[in-house]
């Protein structure tokens, strides 16, 4: 088997290109409604969202592959450049609610960018270091390190809700239901960000 840097560049932008495109297959309607993946689970609220893989571990991101060697950080920069362009990063999240219950799965998330910001914080107020004695003694405590780590930016994020099969009669009143459906996809959404933290 070659070497990744012996194929020729254009098959390797195929690999790349394919590493951060490559999307799960919809789940089944049989396969997510089995009790197996559907619990009596309360989301926010009391909405019931079901097990949800959300919770699980996503899809790796291609973070592992960007650290690995300069040139395949260089290269891989470059098709994600070009993915950005075409608008092929896309986030993608599969809802399929039944009744009351949500199963969430995740069928992409190709590039997640975090980034954790530091600020200063005046603790006194900004005049007593200006005292020379008070200055020398709160020298040390007049600024207060704050570190601040919370923002996680998903380029695309795609969220599509199908109705079950055993939903279908009660596609109606799903249709009136949208607001729950909503509010079990911010659930789902906030504890994927708790789950990021853990």
């Amino acid at each position: 088997m070659p070497q990744l840097f012996d194929l020729p560049f254009e098959l390797r932008e195929l690999i790349y290109m394919s590493l951060i495109t490559w999307e799960r297959p919809l789940p089944q309607f049989e396969e997510a409604t089995t009790a197996k993946n559907f619990h009596h689970g309360v989301g926010s609220r009391g909405i019931g969202i079901g097990s949800d893989d959300v919770l699980q571990r996503p899809n790796s991101t291609c973070a592992s592959i960007l650290a690995a060697t300069r040139r395949l950080n260089k290269e891989m920069t470059q098709t994600i450049d070009r993915a950005r362009r075409r608008g092929l990063l896309v986030a993608r999240i599969d809802c399929i609610p039944n009744g009351g219950f949500h199963q969430f799965t995740w069928l992409s998330l190709p590039l997640v960018t975090s980034t954790c910001r530091t600020s200063k914080e005046k603790v006194v107020s900004g005049w007593i270091p200006s005292l020379p004695v008070l200055g020398k003694l709160l020298v040390a405590s007049h600024l207060h390190t704050l570190v601040v780590c919370a923002t996680t930016k998903i380029e695309h994020l795609q969220i599509d809700i199908r109705p079950s099969e055993i939903d279908v009669d009660r596609a109606q009143r799903i249709r009136q239901q949208g607001r729950r459906i909503g509010t079990a996809v911010c659930a789902a959404l906030s504890r994927v960000c708790e789950f990021q933290r853990q």
